[in-house]
């Protein structure tokens, strides 16, 4: 493994805007609406889609949140470790912690790590400044700023921690290694109890990251992840996905918009 990030790294990249597209299909909303031909503003034909109004209220209001986004609103920042595997176990893995009497136990489905020599830590953040935006849009009156700010803060945290995943993929390339699926404590196949195993393992407070007694983090913009890393995984893994093992999937849709 040489040094491949056997010791805390520190990832950060500059904010960038959201496409708008991408924010409106957060938000439910089509980019199609009716066309009156003179520029009213009516409701659309269809009652799944936006009038004009609105749409363009949501436009600027993207527009607006993607300048303080770029501005430093938000602050996309994440630490990032490789820790060694001892055992897997159908109820979690044993993680090897250096310097310790006993490695750290992480409970999950340990089928999702067959074949691990290693896995990825990570926690992500982008900070507290867009939450607290987010909160004076809404006090102040103006709940379409608040939302869509919202909206675009969590976009920004996901490609984020795409990113993160990208660059210990490409690392681990370089040593003939793969990165399996992002895997976050909370979802169904990883109870959130392993939050706490995880931040034993790493040093969230460099980034600003905190995890409260309920086992949630602040700021709230923040995400964590356990990628399986090794030179056999599975193939199973290399397509499986949160969405398969959760029993929403099939409505998902519906449950979202």
């Amino acid at each position: 493994m040489e040094n491949f990030l056997l010791e805390q790294t520190v990832i950060s990249i500059s904010p960038e805007p959201v496409p708008a597209d991408e924010v409106l299909r957060a938000l439910g909303m089509s980019a199609e609406i009716g066309n009156t031909g003179d520029g009213g503003c009516v409701p659309s034909a269809d009652p799944h889609l936006p009038s004009a109004c609105a749409l363009s209220a949501t436009l600027a209001a993207i527009s607006e949140a993607n300048r303080a986004i770029v501005g430093g609103l938000a602050i996309p920042r994440g630490v990032v470790r490789v820790v060694a595997v001892e055992s897997i176990a159908d109820d979690g893995i044993l993680l090897d912690s250096s310097g310790r009497m006993s490695g750290t136990f992480m409970p999950c489905k340990g089928r999702l790590y067959e074949g691990a020599s290693h896995v990825m830590l990570a926690i992500a953040t982008i900070g507290p400044l867009l939450e607290r935006q987010v909160k004076a849009e809404f006090d102040s009156g103006d709940p379409l700023a608040g939302v869509v700010l919202d909206a675009i803060g969590t976009i920004s945290l996901r490609s984020f921690a795409s990113h993160i995943r990208r660059n210990c993929a490409e690392r681990a390339s370089l040593l003939r290694m793969e990165v399996g699926p992002r895997i976050s404590p909370g979802c169904e196949v990883m109870p959130l109890e392993a939050q706490r195993a995880l931040f034993s393992l790493l040093d969230a407070n460099a980034i600003g990251v905190a995890l409260s007694d309920s086992l949630l983090m602040t700021p709230l913009k923040s995400t964590s992840q356990v990628l399986p890393l090794g030179s056999n995984l599975p193939a199973r893994l290399a397509t499986f996905s949160m969405c398969d093992a959760c029993p929403h999937r099939d409505r998902c849709a519906s449950i979202i918009l």
